[in-house]
C-alpha cells in the first residue's frame, strides 16, 4: 500500500511539475470523461470483473494454482493502485480548486475498481480459502473513506 501512495505521489509531481499541466485544466476533463462515459465504464468493467471471475474458476478447475496466484496478484495490485489514485486524486483536486472528485466520478467510475477488488479476491478464495483477506480489505476500503473524510472536511479548515 505504501508502494502505491509513493508511485501516486511521483505521479502527481511529474503532471504538476515535470509536464506543466494545469489541475484545473486536469480536473475537467476527468469529469468530462466520467460524465460522458458512465454506461461505458459499467458494460467494459461489468465485463471485466465477469472475465476475471470466470478465468479464475476455470484456473482453479484446471487446478493451475500457480497462474492463478498470478492472476489474483496482478489483479489486487491493479484495484489497489487505482483506488489510491482516485483517493488522492480526490484530496488533491479538493486542495487545488475545491471541487469534489467523488461526486464528479458518478457511480460507475466510483465503484469499478471495488468490484475488481471483490473479484481479486474471489480468485485469491479460490487458491486458498485460508488467505486472510479481511485485513487486506479493510486497508483498501479505510483509503477512500478517509479520503472522503478529507474531502468533505477540507472546505472548513481552508
Amino acid at each position: 500500500m505504501i508502494k502505491n501512495f509513493i508511485i501516486v505521489g511521483l505521479l502527481w509531481l511529474a503532471v504538476r511539475f515535470v509536464w506543466l499541466i494545469d489541475m484545473v485544466t486536469l480536473h475537467g476533463w476527468v469529469e468530462r470523461l466520467c460524465a460522458e462515459s458512465q454506461a461505458t465504464l459499467l458494460t467494459i468493467g461489468g465485463g471485466i470483473v465477469v472475465s476475471i471471475a470466470v478465468v479464475a474458476y476455470l484456473l482453479s478447475a484446471l487446478r493451475w494454482y500457480t497462474p492463478l496466484y498470478l492472476l489474483s496478484v496482478a489483479v489486487f495490485e491493479s484495484s489497489q493502485f487505482v483506488i489510491v489514485l482516485l483517493s488522492v486524486s480526490a484530496v488533491v483536486f479538493r486542495l487545488v480548486d475545491g471541487s469534489n472528485l467523488w461526486m464528479a466520478l458518478g457511480p460507475a467510475a466510483g465503484a469499478l475498481p471495488f468490484l475488481v477488488l471483490a473479484a481479486s479476491c474471489f480468485s485469491f478464495w479460490l487458491y486458498d480459502f485460508n488467505l486472510p483477506l479481511q485485513k487486506r480489505l479493510l486497508y483498501n476500503v479505510a483509503v477512500p473513506v478517509l479520503s472522503g473524510i478529507l474531502v468533505a472536511a477540507i472546505p472548513y479548515f481552508l
